[in-house]
């Protein structure tokens, strides 16, 4: 909750509004109204408490109420309800002896009138209206309840923005004719002996729209109950337009530099976060009361009210807590000390004398530098930076992110961001290579030239290049029938892309008219002219996967089905007992119970994940179909919220060696490099 009040002679004889939104969470108007007013309002006299949105988690999702409606949970409410905390401490602050009087926005549908005249216009609809529960709550200070609505409404009507949008006020008589408004809010409150009303604004306006007629309202209550007040915007469409999509809004992520809330990126992959905390407990500074992060999968999106600001893939380190370390700096040929978290703006250059870190095992990540010649200075400049791995987009802003080591182990701690530069290198020229074309590949003039197969995976990425790393063109469903034209080995471009092993087909179909060409894994192919969910065969291998079955044909044929583990590479680091340390190079990995892509999935294990490999084999040969799925597999184990997490990975989904991809991409992988701590990060901006 947020507060704001005046002098302390003002405040004694001043009375304290309570102001509420986001009790539904697809109720914009609301919440960014509270916003707005914790942004723009000044109070001068008397004060403002302030709950900018009471129901945030089903905020984030867009939802009206994940656990039902939360405006029906004021009268009765089981303990055992998920939101129950969450409703005893806002009626503790109805209850608060301070409060004098509360308002309760919402969006409703269509608009309010006393008499049916259309669909639209209706005693049915609750748009524009300001509602309270009875006329009057007798020796109750403001207990004028109609009085005080009716000079609410008037007062909006004089500045509405059509006829269609007049106010009205709205009595439900609560205590005696309706029953679900018994369960809410302000009805608590009025029988707690708390003036209160609502303010809605109808969902056929657009959320400018909304929010100008809420701040009218409160404005409008404010003053009749004395309260004062300065604004520093025009209250117009325009100008609530203007401070909801405040393009100075910022947001610092646990302690790191402030990103801007507008025109970030649409992803910002790599960015550290604190391993083992809870995404809820991740702390977001910003002026913007309506941000949180909603997870999904191993990615975190970045909400601002309803609206999707970033998807952000993380990295999860250790972080430190340093203090007084200085960034001793040239910025544009002048000395400064820099410090975390700042956001530095350059218009050349920034450079950063490499001794002061190396000598205290520290290390400097430059995300998104090319490959420069090593020398004694860190010189960061826009034309050696990847524009991709900006994280705004116009491609002004980079994030340069400083690590210690477990033990202190100095190392080579300047390296170009190599995932970055292949996958820029990828994208620039993928315009100098056309797709699938008969003039380029002879063979697929002649349709007998292409071999028909089909997706047998759950799903299967098709890619502009046969890697992992590369971007993605489509994702083809299982059963997707298509045409194999070629087969080759992993791209080896850049040295962690060579790390990526496994067969690529090359391939073609046509889909709504488009014809969709690139790379698929050969492993998630299975080939001949048939249909994958109409085999029966390959339903029973499924079948007897779930039942926890070892084969799915006759024991005469049971000597296919048998494990042929092979052993991983001499070459190939590897621990006391045997086991060789690799970690997950995809954007993810299903952990399967079986070597085979229909036995069914354990876990996911996301980009990064490290874990040891016990050996590898051939898939499961289960059956005619299964037969067709080739690939390596790996048996790896891992530990996992105190749990061993063990099965089987497709082998070109890993990368060997003790290294932390996200974090040393470019280096060569070295076997118990220490543990990596992140310190701090700053901002450079190129947009001078």
């Amino acid at each position: 909750m947020q507060g704001q009040r005046g002098g302390e002679d003002d405040f004694a004889k001043a009375p304290t509004l309570l102001l509420i939104g986001g009790i539904q969470g697809d109720e914009p108007g609301g919440f960014n109204a509270t916003n707005v007013f914790l942004n723009h309002y000044k109070i001068t006299k008397g004060g403002v408490w302030v709950i900018p949105v009471i129901n945030p988690h089903s905020m984030l999702l867009n939802h009206r109420g994940l656990y039902d409606d939360m405006n029906r949970k004021f009268a009765t409410l089981s303990p055992k309800d998920p939101e129950a905390p969450l409703i005893n401490r806002v009626k503790s602050i109805i209850d608060d002896s301070s409060v004098d009087v509360i308002l309760h926005l919402h969006d409703g549908s269509g608009f309010f009138r006393h008499t049916h005249q259309s669909e639209l216009l209706s005693p049915k609809r609750w748009g524009n209206c300001t509602i309270i529960d009875q006329d009057k709550l007798e020796g109750v200070r403001f207990g004028e309840l109609n009085e005080i609505a009716t000079h609410i409404t008037k007062r909006i009507n004089t500045k509405i923005l059509k006829p269609l949008h007049e106010y009205r006020v709205r009595n439900t008589k609560t205590q005696k004719e309706d029953k679900e408004m018994q369960k809410a809010l302000t009805f608590y409150a009025i029988k707690g002996g708390k003036a209160a009303f609502a303010n809605e604004a109808s969902k056929t306006l657009n959320v400018k729209e909304r929010v100008y007629y809420h701040l009218l309202a409160i404005e409008a209550l404010l003053e009749r109950v004395g309260i004062g007040f300065e604004r520093d915007f025009e209250l117009s469409v325009e100008g609530v337009g203007k401070v909801i999509y405040d393009r100075n809004l910022r947001v610092g992520i646990e302690g790191m530099p402030p990103f801007p809330l507008f025109d970030l990126r649409d992803e910002i992959r790599g960015l550290p976060l604190p391993a083992g905390k809870r995404f809820e407990a991740i702390v977001l500074d910003s002026r913007a009361k309506i941000l949180g992060l909603l997870p999904k999968g191993n990615s975190f999106t970045l909400k601002y009210g309803n609206n999707a600001m970033t998807k952000i893939v993380p990295k999860y380190v250790e972080f430190a807590k340093p203090k007084g370390i200085q960034i001793m700096a040239n910025v544009d040929s002048k000395k400064q000390n820099l410090s975390f978290g700042e956001v530095i703006k350059v218009r050349e250059s920034l450079e950063i004398d490499r001794t002061q870190w190396s000598e205290k095992g520290y290390q400097v990540k430059v995300v998104g530098q090319k490959a420069t010649p090593k020398s004694s200075t860190i010189i960061i400049k826009k034309e050696n930076l990847n524009p991709l791995a900006s994280i705004d987009k116009a491609g002004n802003l980079y994030r340069v992110e400083f690590y210690t080591q477990s033990n202190n182990a100095t190392a080579d701690f300047t390296y170009p961001d190599m995932l970055w530069d292949t996958l820029w290198q990828k994208i620039r020229y993928a315009s100098l290579e056309s797709d699938i074309s008969t003039t380029k590949t002879p063979e697929t003039k002649n349709i007998a030239n292409k071999k028909p197969a089909q997706v047998i995976a759950s799903s299967a990425f098709v890619r502009s290049e046969p890697s992992e790393l590369s971007p993605s063109r489509a994702k083809a469903p299982r059963g997707r029938k298509l045409y194999v034209l070629s087969t080759q080995k992993a791209l080896q471009s850049g040295q962690m892309a060579s790390q990526i092993g496994g067969i690529w087909a090359k391939v073609e179909y046509d889909f709504g008219g488009r014809k969709i060409s690139g790379y698929i894994l050969e492993s998630l192919l299975g080939y001949g002219d048939f249909s994958v969910d109409s085999s029966l065969e390959i339903m029973q291998a499924k079948k007897d996967f779930l039942n926890g079955a070892t084969s799915a044909v006759e024991s005469t044929k049971s000597t296919e089905s048998k494990r042929v583990e092979s052993k991983v590479d001499s070459t190939k680091s590897t621990t006391s007992d045997g086991r060789k340390p690799a970690q997950v190079i995809a954007s993810s990995a299903f952990v399967r119970s079986e070597p085979s892509e229909l036995s069914p999935s354990r876990a996911k294990a996301p980009r990064g994940r490290k874990l040891y490999v016990l050996s590898t084999q051939k898939a499961l040969q289960s059956g005619q179909m299964a037969s067709q799925i080739g690939g390596i597999w790996a048996k790896v184990e891992y530990d996992f919220g105190g749990r061993k997490i063990s099965g089987y990975i497709l082998e070109s989904l890993l990368g060997y060696g003790d290294f932390a991809l996200d974090s040393s991409l470019g280096s060569t992988p070295k076997q118990n490099i220490p543990k990596e701590i992140f310190l701090g990060m700053i901002l450079v901006d190129f947009s001078q």
